[in-house]
């Protein structure tokens, strides 16, 4: 498959995702998961189920996210246990954390800035001409500095979960 040819693939895919999760999200089941975050016991007074609840969530996501792996293994050839690392978890949940909890278009939009700040940081190297070691330093340092900002003033991210209104 050619480089093309795949980067349109993983865009696809990341179309569908992005879909079903915004309808899963508007449906019974986001609301049901809601729910289940903001007051637990009403929903258990209400009959939820809060451990089938999680699972399903876990599952749905564990889905995507192995659709992710099968991409990451393509492209890089190989994925072993040694090659995600405690680094990688700290950088997703940095994207989360930066863009918004509890919706897509958050999730997105952190992800592309994290991961635009990681690109841009080796053409800065180049032009200003520093260190591959300092480059690095400068590259967390951005990351910690943006998602600290975003803690200290913008606690829900940049695009925070909008309040929904009864109809």
């Amino acid at each position: 498959m050619g480089s093309d040819c795949f980067f349109a693939a993983v865009l696809l895919v990341l179309w569908i995702s992005v879909v079903v999760s915004q309808r899963l999200d508007a449906g019974a089941f986001g609301r049901a998961l809601r729910l289940m975050r903001e007051e637990p016991q009403l929903a258990i007074s209400l009959g939820y189920n809060l451990v089938s609840l999680k699972s399903r969530a876990t599952i749905a996501s564990g889905m995507i996210a192995a659709v992710a792996g099968v991409f990451l293994a393509y492209y890089m050839s190989f994925v072993g246990p040694d090659y995600m690392l405690a680094a990688e978890t700290f950088l997703i949940w940095t994207m989360v954390m930066i863009g918004g909890l509890g919706n897509v278009r958050g999730v997105l939009l952190g992800a592309f800035i994290v991961q635009g700040i990681y690109s841009a940081v080796p053409f800065a190297k180049d032009i200003f001409g520093i260190g591959s070691d300092v480059a690095g330093a400068v590259r967390l340092g951005l990351i910690g500095l943006l998602l600290l900002a975003c803690l200290l003033w913008r606690k829900d991210g940049l695009l925070p979960e909008r309040l929904r209104r009864i109809q």
